[in-house]
């Protein structure tokens, strides 16, 4: 009888062990699913806080490059509106000079037209004189 108690105790000890270390296996699997998943989360987590970064990153660059041909367009107008600003100052100094040259030019043009005229003249007269004396020189021949 003591044996078979023994024995009785025994075997509830195994199969108390058995059901121990099933539960013992189920925990720790069930350890591992939750450590995994909280990697994988974390994994997760991380990529989403990349793809922020890297959008931001990207915005950023877009923003900066916007700046920049705002910029080179206004650099751009400015000298554009300079070489107006000169150009349009430039032609009206050129006005304004030939406007007070215009007096000094307009007696060159009188001075030259009559000294053009007398000396068309003196040579009218010369030839006509020219002529005159060869023709007494004829006639008295």
């Amino acid at each position: 009888y003591r044996y078979e108690q023994v024995q009785k105790e025994h075997e509830e000890k195994r199969k108390t062990l058995n059901t121990e270390t099933q539960e013992y296996q189920r925990r720790a699997q069930y350890e591992d699913q939750l450590a995994r998943k909280r990697y994988n989360d974390q994994i997760a987590q991380q990529r989403q806080t990349n793809e922020a970064n890297l959008r931001r990153q990207e915005e950023s660059v877009a923003k900066q490059e916007a700046q920049r041909r705002k910029t080179v367009e206004y650099e751009a107008e400015l000298r554009h509106k300079n070489e107006m600003t000169r150009l349009q100052a430039e032609l009206t100094g050129k006005a304004k000079i030939d406007r007070e040259n215009r007096d000094l030019n307009l007696e060159k043009i009188r001075v030259d037209a009559q000294e053009k005229r007398e000396t068309v003249l003196k040579s009218i007269e010369k030839a006509g004189s020219l002529i005159g004396t060869g023709f007494v020189n004829l006639i008295s021949d």
